[in-house]
């Protein structure tokens, strides 16, 4: 079986899971074109709706067809720099730093030097926490004050 060299930039593309513009279709909206423009609408997205769109292409020359989630999207463009529509100012070092806001990692609770107020690290599910709640909004209650925070 032989491999295929991939899209190039004038394969018909289509981009699927665009936001919709229409609230009363919650459905993701198709972008049919060659596969630069819709790398150029990719770039264009959200960090969260670039993850949530996919691209499939083809057929390229040599009668192939894929399908791309962000990891292979991403791959394309590495390998082969921005699309020639975005114009030659734009650069591989843009499309990285714009990439870099899609991993930015998430903070974990082990993360913090010291826990957020409310918080409680004994891994007993939030029994802790809401035991304390409790104990304030009975004293709260006894002692006539009106809101417990």
């Amino acid at each position: 079986m032989a491999v295929s060299k991939g899209p190039s930039w004038d394969t018909p593309a289509r981009l699927n899971g665009l936001p919709a513009k229409n609230w009363k279709s919650r459905e993701g909206v198709t972008l049919c074109a060659p596969l630069a423009a819709c790398l150029t609408r990719w770039l264009d997205l959200h960090p969260s709706d670039r993850i949530s769109t996919s691209l499939g292409w083809g057929p390229n020359e040599e009668g192939h067809y894929g399908c791309w989630e962000r990891p292979n999207i991403v791959g394309f463009l590495m390998r082969n720099g921005p699309p020639p529509e975005m114009g030659p100012g734009v650069t591989l070092e843009h499309v990285r730093s714009w990439l870099a806001h899609d991993r930015a990692p998430v903070r974990t609770l082990r993360d913090f030097e010291s826990l957020p107020p409310g918080h409680h690290a004994g891994g007993d599910g939030g029994v802790a926490a809401m035991e304390d709640w409790l104990k304030r909004k009975s004293k709260a209650i006894r002692t006539g004050l009106s809101s417990v925070g």
